[in-house]
């Protein structure tokens, strides 16, 4: 191997076993011999990938030679870096190891020029006061390393992240734009009185009471002209969650309770006596539910320490039940110092991906409206082969035809038979949803089959499709309150309320949070979040410093990633020069690309697109003298099919202006037999 070199092995004779040494680490690298090289310092070398890695992260940040050829002395330079931003909190007996807020916004903006011109554009676009601070969004989540099913994971952790809402729609979408704070291991939850609720609270008070982000700000150097520096004021405004960070961190009982939502103090799972006031959790019309407000919850978490003492077990057990609310004198609700801060009326924040497509309505609808078609004599078979026809087509980023056969294999098939639950991912929901909707409206329907099952699942791909379109910001909130109390009539004709599950009531939130907070805040990105930490803890088996390991290993990693990546910019991904098309359009340069990113998204050669209502197929990105362009052929609109649409091609190529136009991308679409275009979305 030219790239290493042979160490025979200390007091050996026997060299037929040569420990071979990346090149990384020559000999000029070590004060010693290397014939006296311990056995962890050989093990350390050979470990190549997790150490190089680190020493490159190194370089990168600080700017110093990465010739470092011990453990101690990596160790020493990690350190130098995860002590500018880290900050160090007790939770009952735990030292836990967090990043400081200040001092990590401080570290990306002087390490990322993008992420500090991102913070300057804001500012200078909407200054940041006491009144009117910016908003946090802070997202929390379980994640485990390593095997999932193992009985006994003590690596299994809560990770949290912090982003900063105003930054925008695209950039929410850019998971660098999501900054690791702390991370905890469940097990180490479990000891300490609050569990996860105790740790948030900590947190909170940090960045509120003794930072006092709120009040005093952060000061960032963004290199404004006129005074260089800038004082940002912050307000934690959403902490979107799955149903299990829901319950831990505010205190809920969730399903278990009698009023399963905090929001709501007249939704119940049971209706024991006909009420006028007291609606079910299938209730449709959110007009009837009547909204708590954060004095409410806290008077109900009030009352609960109040009688804490004076009932009995059992009694007071009832009374959480009652309440919705576990008594957790330890948790967030119960900090009466925080409460000027941290009000949940306002915070908790249903999020749209767990409510529809993660384990959420729309697998549990899939599997309903499956059986149905089993019971009309529609087989898992005919539907595999129409799904999984070679003809669909689909955008890169959102699908393609191996991920689509892998949602029917002879595994899921077995598990549908038997659980008679449709298993998918949330990611792969969004791209079977349609395409089952179009088979029901092209075969089904047409026999005059699941009439009613069919409505509403067309109803569900309507809120769907407003879904998306209120992530990227726009006002649709009543056109989304009507598309969801449409829904839930259409599917309590179609199947039996009492298999509705509290998500089905969560969801009716979503269009006052978009009303709120003027875009849907959703876990897409941090599931792509908790990817990243997941391969930061693979190589951490040591539990004893996990935290900070973890935590060291994730900032200085996205310390790296950007000073290396393009933050908020939309540009072209391995661009080629085009002299033709430079001379056609009379530039002085231009240069063309098979995908490009653009608005937080990938786009590439064949994907199809919805600009202005209007269907078009994007042949090539291109750049003219720095200005991004979509090459692409605009489609005419021929018919409405239902939930789909007939569009036909134009045979010309027109350069469409990037920055002038808003976007959706089409799910799915195919080619009819007459070369029309049969796409997978409605238009007005």
């Amino acid at each position: 191997m030219k790239d290493a070199v042979i160490l025979p092995r200390k007091n050996a004779t026997n060299t037929s076993s040569p420990m071979l040494i990346p090149q990384l680490f020559q000999l000029d690298f070590f004060p010693l011999r290397m014939e006296e090289l311990s056995r962890k310092r050989r093990r350390l070398c050979g470990m190549r990938v997790p150490h190089e890695k680190l020493l490159a992260i190194a370089e990168v940040v600080t700017g110093e030679s990465s010739a470092i050829g011990s453990r101690h002395a990596l160790r020493r330079t990690l350190d130098a870096l995860w002590r500018d931003v880290e900050q160090i909190e007790t939770v009952g007996r735990f030292k836990w190891y967090t990043t400081s807020l200040p001092k990590l916004l401080s570290k990306m903006v002087a390490v990322c020029s993008d992420f500090q011109r991102a913070l300057r554009d804001l500012f200078l676009l909407r200054p940041c006061t006491v009144e009117e601070p910016y908003s946090l969004i802070v997202y929390a989540d379980e994640v485990v390393p390593g095997n999932v099913l193992r009985l006994e994971n003590r690596r299994k952790m809560l990770c949290l992240y912090v982003c900063i809402r105003d930054l925008g729609t695209n950039l929410i979408k850019n998971e660098l734009c999501w900054l690791p704070v702390a991370v905890v291991r469940a097990s180490v939850a479990k000891e300490v009185p609050g569990g996860y609720s105790a740790f948030t609270r900590c947190l909170f008070r940090r960045w509120l009471l003794e930072d006092k982000v709120a009040e005093s700000g952060i000061v960032l150097d963004l290199d404004i002209p006129t005074h260089r520096y800038a004082r940002f004021f912050f307000k934690v405004s959403n902490l979107p969650v799955d149903g299990d960070a829901y319950r831990a961190i505010w205190s809920a009982k969730g399903a278990s309770g009698k009023v399963l939502c905090m929001l709501c103090r007249n939704v119940v799972s049971e209706i024991a006596v006909e009420s006028p006031y007291v609606v079910h959790l299938a209730c449709s019309d959110s007009d009837k539910f009547d909204l708590a407000s954060s004095e409410q919850i806290w008077e109900k978490v009030d009352a609960l320490s109040l009688q804490s003492t004076k009932l009995t077990k059992t009694k007071f057990k009832q009374l959480q039940t009652h309440y919705g609310i576990t008594y957790l004198p330890e948790g967030i609700l119960w900090d009466m110092d925080l409460r000027r801060y941290i009000r949940p009326a306002e915070m908790i924040t249903f999020d749209s991906m767990h409510c529809l497509v993660s384990n959420g309505i729309v697998q549990n609808e899939t599997s309903w409206l499956l059986i149905a078609l089993e019971g009309v004599g529609v087989t898992w078979s005919a539907v595999e082969k129409f799904c999984t026809n070679e003809s669909w087509r689909f955008c890169s980023s959102l699908g393609s035809h191996s991920r689509m056969k892998a949602c029917f294999t002879k595994a899921r098939a077995l598990n549908f038979k038997s659980s008679k639950e449709f298993k998918a991912g949330a990611s792969e929901m969004l791209m079977i949803q349609p395409v089952l909707l179009h088979f029901c409206e092209k075969v089904v329907l047409p026999l005059g089959l699941l009439v009613p099952e069919i409505r509403s699942y067309s109803a569900l791909g309507r809120v769907l499709n407003l879904i998306c379109m209120g992530k990227a910001g726009q006002p649709l909130h009543q056109a989304l309150k009507v598309a969801l109390r449409e829904h839930a009539n259409l599917c309590g004709a179609a199947y039996d309320v009492a298999d509705f599950k509290p998500k089905n009531h969560y969801v009716h939130h979503i269009p006052l949070q978009l009303r709120r907070d003027g875009l849907i805040v959703d876990c897409f990105v941090g599931e792509r979040k908790n990817a990243f930490m997941k391969a930061m803890a693979k190589n951490i088996l040591r539990t004893d410093v996990f935290e900070r390991s973890v935590l060291a290993r994730a900032v200085c990693t996205q310390l790296e990633d950007m000073v290396q990546a393009s933050i908020g910019r939309d540009l072209l991904l391995r661009p080629t020069e085009n002299p033709g098309l430079a001379s056609t359009c009379g530039a002085k340069e231009a240069r063309t690309a098979r995908s490009a990113r653009v608005s937080g998204c990938t786009i590439c050669a064949g994907d199809a697109l919805l600009i202005e209502h209007r269907f078009c197929e994007v042949s090539a990105v291109c750049e003219v003298d720095g200005c991004l362009y979509f090459a692409a052929r605009w489609g005419d609109l021929r018919a409405r099919l239902g939930a789909a649409t007939r569009w036909a091609l134009r045979d010309t190529v027109e350069m469409i202006d990037v920055s002038a136009c808003e976007f959706l991308m089409v799910p799915s679409w195919y080619f009819a037999s007459d070369g029309a275009v049969i796409a997978l979305c409605e238009v007005p």
